[in-house]
């Protein structure tokens, strides 16, 4: 008994749908019951804060398979009506599925061609992410100037890809500060957080004063000094889940 889900991200007013992506499910190979929500417990990642860690369930029923919202916060809608709370609802293929900006087609893989499927994986949530925060700039992370030659100059941070900050030109955020080093820090995004390190600089680098050893978790507001440069970060999506 296997179920396909296409995913995709709705978006809001001014915001572009992305194409979605696919994944196989298979309630006879794999576990019975598959909880779709934003903790590391569920089997279907779903990365959003407006997601609940364990938002709704689907699961084989005697003759069809059924869905049940598990007490979320913002509800799951099943074909535009919204799902009563901890009770089973009938689900098959041609069904949608709604949850926070997600939109859940359900699909049954026999007859969907034009979809490969695949495995609901780190790297699927992942990619989701990423096609979220292409398609809504403001929801991203990102670091800010706030003192310094370059004060005012905004910096948005993407998913999985290290961004370096220093001196040099090359780097993915150059400053002008004499006192910071050529590559001076670096900081990477990834769906449990961003990530500060030192890239052994000349003067250090201090979160709230503090001079950081190894990788720093950086927290919404927290404020980041190289030299004589300040920086501000900035997380407005601050997704609620750890790998």
């Amino acid at each position: 008994m296997k179920l396909r889900f296409k995913v995709r991200w709705a978006g809001g007013a001014g915001q572009k749908e992305t194409e979605g992506r696919a994944f196989d499910w298979d309630f006879e190979k794999g576990e019975q019951r598959l909880i779709a929500g934003k903790s590391k417990r569920a089997g279907f990642l779903l990365p959003h804060p407006t997601v609940s860690d364990e938002h709704f369930s689907v699961e084989p029923g005697k003759e069809r398979y059924q869905v049940k919202d598990l007490g979320s916060l913002n509800g799951t809608c099943l074909n535009g009506g919204r799902l009563i709370s901890n009770q089973w609802s009938p689900l098959a293929p041609g069904d949608v599925l709604s949850v926070g900006p997600f939109v859940i087609s359900i699909l049954d893989p026999k007859f969907d061609s034009s979809e490969s499927g695949g495995a609901c994986t780190k790297s699927f949530a992942l990619e989701l992410a990423r096609q979220m925060l292409d398609s809504d700039p403001e929801e991203r992370p990102s670091i800010s100037v706030v003192k310094g030659p370059d004060k005012g100059t905004h910096f948005g941070l993407p998913l999985g890809h290290p961004v370096v900050i220093g001196r040099d030109p090359g780097c993915h955020l150059p400053v002008t500060d004499p006192d910071v080093s050529r590559r001076h820090a670096k900081i990477f995004c990834t769906l449990d957080g961003c990530w500060l390190s030192d890239l052994k600089s000349k003067n250090g680098v201090f979160v709230e004063n503090r001079a950081i050893t190894g990788a720093w978790k950086l927290e919404h507001g927290q404020h980041i000094k190289l030299g004589e440069t300040v920086l501000v970060f900035i997380d407005n999506w601050r997704p609620r889940w750890s790998f």
